[in-house]
């Protein structure tokens, strides 16, 4: 097996032509048979791609979201090919199967440059690319912008550990009008450059400090949205908050919110000097550069109507309202969408967030914003703009050590489960029941699951088993576990590796 391996990380185009591969299979299966195989989001992005900046349909929501449309328009109109539904479709199943070819690639690239071992590299091809976020909503709803914004956020990476930062500027401005946050992002990394710091822990009172203002900050927001302002879960067939189990789904996120900033617990980032020698001329100008480029093309465009959606109070109320559905609602969504590396995040969570600060405040800081803001909101495609990077930066991570063949397969078989490859469904409102709660039974629900927010009652419980059972697996992958009369002593079993 090791020798199979090693012939296949050889080559630097092997792993990719097999995600390739996995793509075009994944074109010719079933898709979403609503609105003629657009969906509800996906027909708007259809108007958008037929009409393109004359759109009645452009808002100031959608201008943000137009790269992708207009791409294919203008490739489409080239040819001189119809815009019916089902070319526009077949036009954005194949740009994103070359999307994430090309995603691969630089994946590949970036696991050779920080030189990771044959089994590494697999492991994080699993991580990154099998799941169900990648290799089946893709495909089973095409016309989105899901799949550019992965992309987007693979290069924004790709370009960032080589040093391209012209490359990170043109990602940002192409990111700004894909997926906003993209430009955030690439901002952070054009004034923060350096991917090589020194970790230094932040002093104990301080890590206390930061975390507990997080929690309040929490604690806050939630008592302001779901008490004074009364925020509902309330969107068409989603779950509702159970307010009985209310307490246990607030601490729940407490607790994350209490960890989160560990990413940014390096003295470091609190050392002026830092960024004197960070910060200079030609960074500042072009991140101001990049904000005037994105100024000047967003407002030489006409939008047809103002989106609530571009609101502070909107982003803060999605993000955080649907947090509380349920308990650990957004770990178990998480999981179900992209695979294990929400366990491995909450497994090695102060290692990793050290490791992650080594790459600089554009890394570090953009990972605690986006973590901060967004990542709390269980519909997780809707963090497909960021997690690649958790996903690529995890993999580097496992890289730096050995484990149990039991813990690669792990990583192995619950991706490839949480994937669903062998999984067709179709969605119609006629097959399934609405439950009392509001949200859809199966067979309608095999669709509804993946989008978190919509999940059921069932479905909820069953993945939160799960969770917990892969937890454990993982667990006893990683220590020898042996039982004493007054504790419990856990020796990993997993151990430093060294590239030379």
């Amino acid at each position: 097996m090791q020798v199979f391996i090693k012939k296949l990380t050889d080559n630097r185009y092997l792993l990719p032509l097999l995600v390739v591969t996995i793509c075009v299979w994944r074109i010719f299966v079933p898709q979403l048979p609503a609105n003629e195989g657009l969906g509800w989001d996906g027909y708007r992005y259809y108007q958008l791609t037929v009409d393109g900046l004359q759109s009645k349909v452009l808002d100031s929501y959608l201008i943000l979201r137009i790269f992708p449309c207009l791409l294919i328009h203008i490739i489409l109109k080239w040819l001189s090919i119809s815009f019916i539904p089902a070319h526009v479709i077949l036009a954005f199943k194949i740009m994103n199967t070359i999307m994430i070819g090309l995603s691969a690639v630089m994946v590949k690239q970036i696991f050779e440059q920080y030189k990771l071992n044959p089994v590494s590299q697999l492991i994080g091809f699993t991580l990154v690319f099998l799941n169900y976020g990648v290799f089946n909503f893709t495909y089973y709803y095409p016309v989105m912008t899901d799949t550019p914004a992965f992309f987007l956020s693979i290069a924004l990476f790709y370009f960032f550990v080589r040093g391209e930062l012209t490359n990170v500027f043109l990602i940002g401005l192409i990111g700004a009008f894909t997926w906003p946050v993209i430009f955030a992002m690439a901002f952070a990394l054009i004034l923060f450059p350096e991917k090589e710091i020194a970790f230094v822990p932040l002093k104990k009172v301080w890590q206390y400090t930061i975390s507990t203002l997080c929690l309040l900050y929490l604690l806050a927001m939630a008592y302001f949205l779901l008490f004074i302002t009364k925020e509902k879960a309330d969107l068409l067939f989603c779950l509702p908050i159970n307010y009985n189990m209310l307490p246990i789904a607030l601490a729940g996120v407490g607790v994350l919110f209490f960890f989160i900033p560990q990413v940014i617990f390096n003295q470091t980032f609190f050392n002026l000097n830092y960024y004197r020698s960070a910060l200079n001329g030609n960074r500042i100008f072009a991140a101001f550069v990049l904000v005037i480029a994105f100024l000047v093309i967003r407002f030489s465009v006409a939008v047809n109507a103002t989106s609530e959606y571009v609101t502070l109070y909107h982003q803060i109320k999605i993000h955080l309202v649907y947090a509380f559905q349920r308990p650990f609602i957004t770990v178990v969504s998480h999981f179900n969408y992209f695979g294990c590396t929400m366990l491995l995040l909450l497994l090695f969570w102060k290692r990793f967030a050290a490791f992650v600060s080594g790459f600089g405040l554009g890394i570090a800081g953009s990972v605690f914003f986006c973590l901060f803001v967004f990542a709390l909101k269980p519909e997780s495609r809707a963090l497909i703009f960021f997690f690649p990077w958790l996903m690529i930066l995890m993999s580097l991570y496992i890289g730096k050590y050995r484990f149990s063949n039991l813990f690669y397969i792990l990583v192995f078989v619950l991706n490839f489960a949480m994937a669903k490859l062998w999984l067709f469904f179709d969605y119609d409102m006629n097959t399934s029941k609405v439950l009392t709660d509001g949200t859809f039974d199966f067979p309608n629900q095999w669709f509804m699951m993946h989008l978190g927010i919509w999940m059921n009652e069932y479905v909820w419980l069953w993945l939160c088993t799960a969770v917990a059972v892969s937890l454990l697996l993982f667990i006893i992958s990683l220590y020898k576990i042996e039982f004493h009369k007054k504790a419990v002593l856990f020796y990993k079993i997993f151990e430093p590796v060294t590239y030379e």
